[in-house]
């Protein structure tokens, strides 16, 4: 399982996945052999949320996802399903054509 806390003090979460991943990305080539496995599963990650998300529905869904927050937000990833969480909370996913995430 893997999980990305993300910063939504200054950004809505579609920026802090897009930074998250353009970092992961960035770090990867310069990074020893260990870390990669690691900085390959954020990439995975953040390209399967930027690729799936309805970032439209879920800033108008949840305040905090729309940015200048403060509550604790995870991008999650277990078992080819992605999870963000609010505070703790699972919230429901959907893809832009309105089905779920599931892949």
């Amino acid at each position: 399982m893997a999980e990305l806390k993300l910063d939504l003090t200054r950004h809505c979460v579609e920026t802090a996945i897009r930074r998250s991943y353009n970092q992961a990305v960035s770090d990867y080539f310069r990074a020893n052999k260990a870390s990669q496995p690691m900085l390959e599963t954020i990439i995975d990650m953040t390209r399967q949320a930027l690729e799936t998300l309805d970032f439209k529905q879920l800033r108008g869904s949840y305040a905090p996802l729309a940015g200048h927050s403060d509550k604790p937000v995870v991008l999650m990833h277990h078992a080819g399903r992605l999870a963000i969480l609010i505070d703790g909370d699972a919230i429901a996913l959907n893809a832009p054509d309105g089905s779920a995430t599931d892949e």
